[in-house]
């Protein structure tokens, strides 16, 4: 994300991450860094708008919703009918409930969030136009709903169920086909219609479907479909039940059990379905809306169920928050026009009571929110809340404890690390716990764990990283090079792997395969400073002076404050008699650290001349 350039633009375009296809979330992600850089604040303001012009599309798109047909119409005359005044105010309060419902905090906090915020505000630009040109022929709404809708295809592909959204307006609406306004046709040619003017929205989805297979491959084949079944009824209700009464969030819900329908943690929610779904039917009589909002929900949710087995090898987890994001409109539709109708049946419709009813909650999700956002704030206070709902999620002390390790709190981590081992013995836990005691001096409990690891899984790559390392500080070079090289053989892009042989090899005098090395690693990523300078020591040392000096310039590009590179490059520009160009690193450098004795001792020497 550090440059927008054609060959950037086209990367982001044919890659996955690792099995999202992103596209333009990573170029938003660009925008934010030529603005910002890595800060953070400029990534979550733009997450935080996203977040608020999705609220308001959400308004646009139920006031449109509520002011619509809305009934059949055999029961245009019915019972059930509101003013245009009540359904302008239903869709602003729905509008509200998108904004502040703590559910979508996971969205907006987590910078990596970005591709459902963004999705979602070209999915609902879609919605919208799709319904205006219905409304009033216009072939340019037409063209620009198409349009959004690549583009929210483009930043996430959950998008691909909008074109059976249209088709449920459509049944909303009590529409066979053609347009609003329209000459009526034969039934036959409207229903015909209905679909044929839905096909560029469908082979899109078809494209973007076929490409998310692409990336979803192995997600998809970890669980079997009847296992996916099940779980579809746990987490769907699960999402319901954050929708209604939102308490009791975590980042991970994590689940231990055996999949299966004799446990209640599945028959039990299909029986709940079933008799909501009964009451959807009746509802029917009434209104469609109740209907549509659920099948909303369904038809949204649905793709994020091959998802339950996203933990892959250290856990299962049955939802995400940040799932339920585009289907918690139409639970909210849904929610509306039951209280509305309730509102009515119990005649305590006044303008008074609405207005007070929908002010408590607004003010009630809205501290919610707010308490949410605060469990965001920092790696402990986010994992910590996991370990309240799930004390037995060993992946949360697993991360907790990464979290020490780098700010260098080892005997926390430790403590973490073995919390998450007592739990599930893992080889990955153990690779980290093994780096602790490497960082630590403690070289024979390093080996010990790091066995460890490998005997629970002999490819293990992070373990086998870590051994490699320690036979490095030992200099026992043959084993480490044997180590990263099974480790590449098990990654071939396990970029630290190529860097670290590529320093055995340097090391042991074999300057050729050390540039090869860190060529590779720049291959996989061209902005890691560590390689690059890596290289640029390595063509010094074979005499070539100006690839060298350009891979010093890259260091300095990614991290200005990297001394080393600094230094290395001022000395080959007054090599190469660029007194200007090498006085000009020595400055920067005690500009960073100004007692640095190697650039006052260079600078006085560039003076003395």
């Amino acid at each position: 994300i550090r440059d927008i350039t054609p060959k950037s633009v086209a990367r982001i375009f044919s890659m996955y991450d690792p099995e999202l296809y992103i596209p333009l979330t990573f170029l938003s992600y660009q925008i934010d860094y030529q603005i910002g850089g890595i800060a953070p604040f400029q990534y979550h303001l733009t997450s935080f708008l996203f977040h608020t012009l999705n609220a308001l599309l959400v308004a646009w798109f139920a006031v449109l919703f509520f002011m619509g047909a809305g009934i059949p119409a055999c029961q245009q005359a019915g019972k059930y009918a509101r003013s245009q005044d009540s359904e302008f105010w239903l869709g602003i309060f729905c509008g509200l409930l998108f904004l502040l419902h703590p559910l979508h905090t996971e969205a907006v906090m987590w910078v990596s969030g970005r591709k459902d915020v963004l999705s979602t505000f070209f999915f609902l630009l879609t919605l919208i136009y799709w319904m205006r040109w219905r409304n009033h022929p216009i072939r340019r709404w037409y063209l620009m709903a198409i349009g959004f809708f690549a583009l929210a295809l483009l930043s996430k592909v959950m998008a691909i169920t909008l074109p059976v959204i249209l088709l449920l307006l459509d049944w909303r609406d009590g529409r066979s086909g053609g347009r609003s306004g329209a000459t009526p046709l034969q039934a036959p040619t409207r229903i015909r219609d209905m679909f044929t003017e839905k096909i560029s929205f469908f082979a899109l989805s078809l494209i973007f479907g076929l490409i998310g297979i692409g990336g979803k491959t192995g997600v998809v084949a970890s669980s079997s479909t009847w296992e996916k079944m099940i779980m579809a009824g746990k987490s769907s209700l699960f999402y319901l039940q954050k929708i209604v009464w939102p308490d009791f969030f975590s980042l991970l819900y994590p689940y231990h059990k055996e999949v299966t329908i004799m446990s209640p943690d599945f028959y039990v929610p299909i029986l709940i379905w079933s008799v909501i779904a009964v009451l959807v039917f009746l509802s029917l009589k009434k209104t469609r809306d109740i209907a549509f909002g659920f099948a909303f929900f369904f038809i949204t949710v649905g793709p994020t169920f091959i998802n339950f087995t996203k933990g892959g090898d250290l856990d299962v987890y049955f939802a995400s928050d940040r799932y339920a994001y585009i289907p918690s409109i139409g639970i909210f539709i849904a929610l509306i026009t039951v209280g509305d109708w309730i509102l009515r049946k119990i005649r305590a419709d006044s303008k008074q009571i609405r207005i007070g009813l929908a002010s408590v909650i607004v003010v009630v999700l809205g501290f919610l929110a707010y308490q949410q956002s605060q469990v965001w704030k920092t790696t402990y206070s986010l994992l910590s809340h996991v370990l309240i709902e799930y004390p037995e999620s060993h992946v949360a002390h697993n991360n907790i404890a990464n979290a020490w390790r780098l700010e260098g709190k080892l005997d926390d981590a430790i403590a973490e690390f073995q919390k998450a081992l007592a739990i599930k013995k893992h080889s990955k836990i153990y690779a980290n716990l093994g780096a602790v005691y490497r960082k630590q001096g403690k070289i024979d409990e390093a080996l010990k764990t790091y066995q460890e690891a490998l005997a629970l899984d002999p490819d293990g790559k992070e373990a086998l990283m870590g051994r490699g390392l320690v036979w490095f500080g030992q200099k026992d070079f043959a084993k480490a090079e044997a180590d990263f090289q099974h480790a590449i053989t098990t990654d071939q892009r396990y970029l630290e792997a190529h860097t670290n042989l590529g320093a055995v090899y340097m090391t042991t005098g074999r300057t050729d395969d050390a540039i090869r090395e860190y060529r590779i690693a720049l291959v996989i990523n061209p902005f890691y400073p560590d390689a690059s300078y890596n290289l640029g020591v390595a063509l010094t040392q074979k005499g070539l002076n100006d690839e060298a000096m350009q891979a010093f310039t890259d260091v300095i590009g990614e991290a200005p404050t990297f001394i080393p590179a600094r230094i290395n490059l001022g000395l080959l520009l007054y090599n190469a008699g660029d007194h200007d160009g090498a006085r000009a690193q020595f400055e920067a450098i005690l500009k960073i650290d100004p007692n640095n004795a190697s650039a006052t001792k260079a600078l006085e020497q560039i003076g003395a001349q």
